[in-house]
């Protein structure tokens, strides 16, 4: 099957074993626009600055470490390089008519009423605590 064989370059692709090394590779030879995968480049930040101290004790004077500041400069620069290329489409009426006419929900109180009102919640149908029993009758008696 075509799907299965897709599903699995995707899993290669997207592989964490060596330090996402096929994932790194293509990211070497893709032309911009892109974005690129932000765990992995939260990975590289974090291993950049928990890995490496930002002064060294060399004698009396403490010594910044620009190594350190080095490697978090390649870091946010290839974030950078890979920002600056624009994305070329066509925009679609259709698209931007939903967008321009889609309902925006200020407060969580507004945005919690319209979830339970999609799916009300089990929890608001029941005056004691809430223990399996309770439940288990509950949809017994509730299901459809």
């Amino acid at each position: 099957m075509k799907a299965v064989g897709v599903f699995k370059d995707l899993m290669e692709f997207s592989s964490t074993s060596s330090n996402y090394k096929v994932y790194r590779a293509y990211l070497e030879t893709a032309k911009p626009p892109m974005i690129p995968q932000l765990g992995t480049i939260l990975k590289d930040l974090t291993f950049a600055e928990d890995g490496n101290s930002n002064f060294f004790s060399e004698g009396q004077e403490p010594v910044i470490n620009f190594g350190k500041m080095r490697m978090l400069g390649e870091i946010m620069g290839d974030v950078h390089r890979r920002q600056q290329a624009g994305y070329l489409y066509q925009e679609d009426p259709v698209i931007q008519t939903y967008i321009k006419q889609a309902t925006v929900y200020s407060t969580d109180k507004e945005l919690r009423e319209l979830s339970l009102s999609r799916e009300p919640s089990y929890r608001h149908s029941f005056a004691g605590p809430l223990d399996a029993k309770t439940i288990t009758n509950y949809l017994a008696t509730n299901s459809k």
